[in-house]
């Protein structure tokens, strides 16, 4: 009897410790003696959440990356707005030289401007804009002119090699790209 009697408080005791220890912890299963499925279905849970954390604070990164390139492309659509101002003033029959100068080199500091907001707009030391991780900074990364036509670059994909002109037969700001066999008319 006194065997027993020693049995069942080892057994209450052990008990005791490990009611004493699940609520030290605030956990259901301390060890998986407790419950060995619901152990490998807490951990299981457990690193989903731990996933789930850090695709929360991916999807933050990726918000604050496209806040700052946002940022950077309304300033650059400001510039280009004022530019096609300029374009449009400068095209005045009214105008002197010295004005049209004038516009000339607000035109040129407005294409620098935008050069240097491609350059500056970066994450983690990337460049965002300038569509390569390295930016030559000496050399123009966004717009660049040409003095005999204004364009500055056109790419075509898809298309027969060839020559193609651009053509603007109304002047109702639509130009026409062709090369005397298909064509295609864009409407400014």
């Amino acid at each position: 009897m006194a065997l027993n009697v020693g049995r069942s408080i080892g057994r209450n005791r052990e008990m005791s410790a490990n009611a004493i220890a699940r609520l030290g912890s605030g956990q259901r299963i301390e060890r998986a003696a407790d419950d060995a499925a619901g152990l490998s279905i807490s951990e299981g849970m457990r690193s989903e959440l731990v996933q789930l954390g850090q695709n929360v604070r991916n999807a933050e990164t990726a918000s604050v990356l496209l806040q700052v390139t946002q940022a950077s492309l309304r300033e650059a659509s400001r510039i280009l707005e004022r530019m096609r101002e300029m374009a449009v003033a400068s095209a005045n029959g009214y105008l002197q030289d010295s004005q049209r100068e004038t516009l000339d080199a607000e035109f040129s500091q407005s294409r620098s401007g935008i050069d240097r907001l491609i350059v500056a707009t970066r994450y983690n030391n990337d460049a965002l804009l300038a569509g390569q991780i390295a930016v030559d900074e000496t050399s123009s990364t966004a717009v660049s002119d040409e003095v005999d036509t204004g364009v500055t670059k056109v790419e075509l994909s898809g298309v027969q090699q060839g020559t193609y002109t651009f053509e603007d037969l109304n002047q109702d700001s639509t130009l026409t790209l062709g090369n005397g066999v298909v064509s295609q008319t864009v409407d400014l």
